[in-house]
């Protein structure tokens, strides 16, 4: 069983090789992030996660996930997201 954090969500974990692969073949590049890819992180990595949960909620879930997969910090810092969280006032390039 899953564990759960406080919001409800599952608490993030690394991809397998499997899901990364199941991700590129979709057409995501893990060096170009996006919303679409994260929306793809949460239906395809994680089951059950319904439309009445704050989306912000949803996307650092699938951030944690993908900083937990890849090692990203130096994209990350490019794009002005490093530290623990996304902040609210920072956009996530489309």
């Amino acid at each position: 069983m899953e564990e759960k954090k406080a919001n409800g969500l599952p608490k993030a974990r690394s991809m397998t090789r499997g899901e990364v692969r199941a991700m590129v073949a979709a057409g995501y590049d893990p060096e170009k992030t996006t919303t679409a890819q994260f929306d793809w992180i949460l239906d395809n990595v994680y089951s059950g996660i319904g439309d009445d949960v704050p989306y912000r909620d949803c996307i650092a879930l699938a951030l944690e996930t993908f900083r937990e997969t890849f090692d990203v910090e130096p994209l990350l810092k490019n794009l002005g997201m490093s530290g623990d969280s996304p902040k609210p006032d920072t956009a996530i390039p489309a």
